[in-house]
């Protein structure tokens, strides 16, 4: 269709251009006021300037996915300029918006840019006051100056590039404070490129991951920081020495009892890692009573699993009673004369001669070891559910083989006779 060939047609209401017409001249229809109805065949390739020029009617278009170009000529009348339209799609067929395409038309309030769409030409969308929202397709990598001057209602904008489209002073000359959604990842590059570092509210579609330690220093935890959304994040909680891993909670509730938590990642999240002590720790060496040996800071008692990492000493006639004994790196301990260790469940130790309070002579019962009811007793296998007991012995009646370790005897004092037993 040929330049101008329906130009001030102001009783023309309705068009239809066949499927066998691929180019609409310029000022085609220009100035057809009462024109309120257009069908484009699906063979025109491109629109050029001034074509619906001032048609005020128009309210409505459907741009075959034919079309390729929307305008091209730069200082001329905009292909769809001071049209009544209310809702526009660009099809994923054009590559280019033209200068001035779609200026003034004040009356549009929905937009949709294809996915294939380039560059927008100058004063494209300028004067297009009744858009609220703007979404750029992440194929756009220029958009021109004024392009979308005077749109002053739009109130958020989504940019889908990853690395920000070049723009002029007033590309976008609206509101910079509004909010503006860009890929995860991207923030610097919006904040440093050109123009782009005028707004202020960018939101780069990513999630904050924090964490809290409870109770505070009995562990450590790794993998905190921001996620884009959709994307896994691990969270690994290591407790501190002495102490175990519980769960994890948010917001009171458990959401997990691996130390390893993976999920994916929809928005921000505030999580707790739960630790706990491992038993009951004596830390320092010294005496089994003094409550400054032991993490937390009390003597165990009867219900109480009980790690020694250091030199214990239970005193002379005291009776330490507790529930298991574990003997951990650099632990060990000493049993006075008189005292007792009493272990409700089961015991794994290695027990030392007190010499200190032997007399010369060796004539008095001053030796007190471990033994069981119910037979043998050694350091790897010990019957759970039975109560081990510390017992005196003749000095005379006992052979030790000089470390304080393996010993044998035949008789204990109360005279009965046993088998020979196995005692670390």
């Amino acid at each position: 269709i040929s330049s101008g060939a329906f130009y001030n047609c102001t009783s023309l209401t309705s068009v239809s251009i066949p499927n066998s017409v691929t180019d609409i001249g310029s000022g085609t229809f220009e100035n057809c006021r009462n024109l309120n109805e257009v069908s484009i065949g699906n063979s025109v390739q491109c629109i050029r300037n001034a074509v619906f020029y001032w048609c005020t009617s128009l309210s409505s278009i459907n741009i075959p996915s034919s079309v390729t170009f929307i305008g091209t000529e730069s200082g001329s009348m905009g292909a769809f300029e001071a049209c009544h339209l209310t809702m526009l799609t660009i099809p994923n067929s054009v590559i280019s918006i033209g200068a001035r395409a779609f200026y003034n038309c004040s009356n549009l309030n929905t937009l949709t840019i294809g996915n294939s769409v380039t560059s927008i030409g100058e004063y494209a969308f300028s004067g297009c006051r009744g858009l609220t929202t703007l979404t750029i397709p992440n194929s756009v990598t220029r958009i021109d100056n004024y392009a979308f001057s005077s749109c002053s209602n739009i109130s958020s904008m989504t940019v889908e590039a990853v690395l920000p489209p070049i723009i002029y002073i007033n590309s976008l000359a609206i509101n910079k404070n509004i909010p503006v959604t860009i890929p995860c990842g991207s923030l610097s590059d919006y904040q440093s490129a050109n123009y782009w570092s005028e707004f202020t509210n960018y939101q780069d579609n990513s999630f904050e991951i924090t964490t809290q330690v409870n109770p505070s220093g009995y562990g450590t935890v790794e993998g905190v920081g921001r996620y884009c959304s959709g994307e896994d994040c691990t969270l690994t909680a290591t407790p501190a020495t002495y102490y175990r891993f519980v769960n994890w909670t948010e917001g009171g509730n458990v959401v997990s009892t691996n130390a390893s938590y993976t999920f994916t990642v929809t928005g921000d999240r505030t999580l707790v890692a739960n630790f706990e002590l491992d038993g009951i720790h004596f830390i320092t060496a010294g005496n089994w009573n003094d409550a400054s040996n032991w993490l937390p800071s009390t003597v165990p008692g009867t219900n109480d699993n009980v790690i020694i990492n250091a030199a214990a000493t239970i005193p002379s006639n005291y009776l330490a009673q507790v529930a298991n004994v574990i003997i951990g790196t650099g632990g060990s301990i000493t049993v006075e004369d008189g005292g007792q260790l009493k272990c409700n469940n089961a015991v794994t130790a290695t027990f030392i001669k007190n010499i200190a309070a032997c007399p010369a002579d060796n004539s008095a019962q001053n030796w007190y070891l471990i033994t069981s009811p119910v037979g043998q007793v050694n350091t790897s296998v010990v019957t759970t559910g039975h109560s081990y007991n510390l017992f005196k012995y003749n000095e005379a009646d006992v052979t030790w083989d000089g470390n304080g370790g393996a010993y044998a005897f035949t008789t204990l004092n109360t005279g009965v006779d046993r088998d020979r037993k196995s005692v670390v």
